[in-house]
């Protein structure tokens, strides 16, 4: 990975992290469960995962299911949900 693209990495991780109030990030769960959303995603939106990933369950995708949204829709819920939550704080 890139030295500038850590640093970049490192700096939003730590705002996010003052922003929310989580403290100790456990980095193996937040890859778990990326990999959990791209098998989900593979599954839903584009080609199956390799068939390596299929062994033992080890990403098992979500069992809701990606309806995609037309990226205008995309935005607006977004958008909408982005400012629900900036109220909460």
């Amino acid at each position: 990975m890139a030295k500038e693209f850590k640093e970049t990495e490192t700096k939003i991780e730590e705002l996010i992290s003052q922003r929310f109030g989580i403290e100790n990030i456990d980095h193996k769960h937040v890859k778990n469960a990326d990999n959990i959303a791209l098998v989900t995603e593979m599954r839903d939106l584009m080609e199956a995962p390799p068939k390596k990933w299929d062994k033992d369950g080890l990403f098992t995708p979500y069992p809701e299911k990606i309806i995609p949204l037309l990226p205008e829709n995309a935005k607006k819920l977004f958008l909408n949900r982005f400012y629900e939550l900036a109220k909460e704080k």
